[in-house]
């Protein structure tokens, strides 16, 4: 009996046989979002990143490491989707490079798409491949015909969006960024392309600005790095032929605003800001002259905070203007969207909770709709 035993666990082992390695660039492997593509791994960093292949066999692995400096808060998460059902939520770790998904397959024909929650200030990413049982079948997935890219700041990149804080005094929204509390695939721009039956592809950084960031620097703004596969790690440039979108939904200038909130406030440049924003759609157009371009206003800009400065109805003032100029060289190509201002419960650090990012995705559905003849 224990002979038997023995023989039945060597021929289950032989039956499934040793696991085959398939590596990053095989082709049958799409990868949507920006990324830098080698033999033996393909790198990127910003959130949204979506590994996507379909699947037949009886296990698999995915290969995963960040490029990080270590620091608690610069590590990656990322959702595990099966037919477009999340069943698993992979938490890198520093010693580890395969990551079991745990699903039963049945050796049956499935898509599974791996996507990146955090955003590129969270840590750079490194895929290294696919571990299969022997036998397995690995195909392409048909892509959707539209296609939308998302550029912005944390509210695009989904910046803490997984925790709901009332405000004081029942809770404090002032609460620090944990990684472990951003997911992107439930931002927005996320929300509303999957509604919209569009491609998704996403290139925000959270505190960056137009013409100055948040924390008042001009280094490192979203139009110095916009053309950056890894911004903060390499200098590859994206080849933007690799994502040709329909519509750019651009979602910044909040953080241009940023300084007047603090202690010693420092008034907004108009000239700089309409100068910088220009700029910026030139660079957009340049790269993706068949698509329309959306500008937002709002969501987190108010008339009645900081007292006296008026920047919601200043950034709207501006951003139209800015598209109407726009549209001037380029007739019909542009267009603006003002978002409701964000209200309780918040997201860490007042930012949108999950309610406000499927508001602010309720109303850019109707509006894209319009715009795009969807």
């Amino acid at each position: 009996m224990r002979v038997s035993f023995v023989f039945l666990i060597l021929l289950s082992v032989s039956a499934f046989g040793k696991p085959l390695i398939i590596k990053p660039n095989n082709e049958n492997i799409t990868v949507i979002g920006r990324a830098e593509f080698k033999k033996d791994k393909t790198i990127f960093s910003h959130a949204g990143v979506q590994i996507r292949f379909n699947f037949k066999g009886a296990s698999l692995a995915v290969g995963l490491t960040d490029i990080t400096n270590g620091f608690p808060e610069n590590l990656n998460f990322y959702n595990v989707y099966i037919n477009d059902s999340l069943i698993q939520v992979i938490k890198v770790m520093p010693s580890k490079k395969w990551y079991d998904i745990g699903y039963l397959f049945n050796d049956k024909m499935v898509e599974v798409s791996i996507f990146k929650r955090t955003e590129a200030m969270c840590g750079g990413a490194i895929f290294q491949g696919l571990k299969v049982s022997e036998g397995s079948e690995i195909n392409k997935t048909k892509l959707k015909s539209r296609k939308i890219e998302w550029v912005g700041d944390s509210f695009t990149a989904g910046y803490g969006n997984l925790v709901s804080n009332p405000i004081p005094p029942e809770g404090n929204p002032t609460t620090g960024f944990h990684a472990k509390n951003q997911d992107n695939s439930l931002a927005w721009g996320s929300v509303a392309s999957k509604s919209l039956n569009a491609e998704y592809m996403c290139t925000a950084f959270s505190g960056k600005g137009v013409y100055r960031n948040y924390d008042k620097s001009e280094e490192g703004t979203l139009p110095k790095i916009y053309d950056l596969i890894t911004p903060g790690l390499s200098d590859e440039k994206w080849d933007f032929l690799r994502y040709q979108p329909d519509l750019i939904v651009v979602n910044l200038g909040q953080n241009d605003f940023g300084p007047e909130t603090h202690s010693i406030p420092l008034t907004t440049d108009s000239l700089r800001f309409a100068t910088a924003y220009l700029e910026l759609l030139e660079i957009i157009r340049a790269h993706n002259a068949k698509a329309k371009i959306l500008i937002t206003i709002g969501g987190g800009l108010s008339d009645y905070y900081p007292a006296n400065f008026k920047r919601l109805s200043r950034s709207r003032l501006w951003l139209k203007n800015i598209s109407q100029n726009f549209n001037k060289r380029y007739p019909g190509s542009c267009s603006v969207f003002e978002l409701h201002l964000i209200k309780p419960p918040y997201g860490e650090d007042w930012h949108p909770s999950l309610k406000s990012h499927q508001l602010m995705a309720d109303q850019a559905i109707v509006f894209i709709k319009k715009f795009m003849n969807w």
